[in-house]
């Protein structure tokens, strides 16, 4: 949503005869103006909120027309706004390994992606931020088109090349609000004990 501010900039008042509503998916909030018609004193003002909920992606435009009976004829405020899919949720949200030894095999975890907005969400190529402890062993979802409420799954690795706790990132781009979304990953390297004869 976005505010829109009304002002009588002059010395003298302003009339404002009537306000054209835009057309879905825009549209008018809660404001601080009167019922039209309203009058603006010298330096007064009031705000408008514009609201916009698309239900598709995609590119909007309109505007606010503003009928007044000040000097050159209606205002139209020009309202733009871009439709895209919600960010995808991600179960687990942050992947905790736990302890994993080193040199070891290792240990996985599978995470699922879901498109909880009611329109597709197409995924680019998922990409660790480069550590060598993890790796992603199997991928179902990079390069996918997910339907509203779909879900795909991939597999991570953890395989500490040295002791000590470490981190990494997994990014996930597409063409939702705010991407890439962000996977944290983590875990603990630790020296195996070794064993011979029964005797640590």
């Amino acid at each position: 949503n976005a505010m829109v501010t009304l002002s009588s900039a002059g010395n003298t008042a302003l009339t404002i005869q009537a306000l054209g509503v835009p057309a879905a998916p825009f549209g008018l909030g809660s404001d601080s103006c009167p019922p039209v018609p309203f009058v603006l004193d010298a330096g007064q003002s009031c705000s408008l909120q514009a609201t916009f909920a698309p239900a598709a992606k995609g590119l909007f435009e309109d505007s606010i027309t503003v009928m007044h009976a000040g000097d050159n004829g209606p205002a139209a405020i020009v309202l733009r706004g871009r439709g895209a899919p919600a960010a995808p949720s991600l179960s687990p949200a942050i992947v905790n390994f736990g302890i994993a030894g080193v040199g070891e095999p290792g240990l996985q975890q599978t995470v699922t992606l879901s498109n909880v907005s009611p329109v597709s969400l197409v995924l680019g190529t998922l990409v660790l931020s480069g550590g060598i402890d993890y790796s992603l062993q199997s991928d179902q979802c990079s390069g996918q088109t997910l339907a509203a409420g779909a879900t795909c799954q991939f597999v991570l690795r953890f395989a500490p090349a040295m002791a000590g706790n470490t981190a990494d990132l997994l990014s996930i781009p597409s063409d939702a609000v705010g991407s890439p979304a962000v996977l944290i990953m983590q875990g603990i390297g630790v020296v195996p004990s070794i064993f011979a004869n029964g005797f640590e």
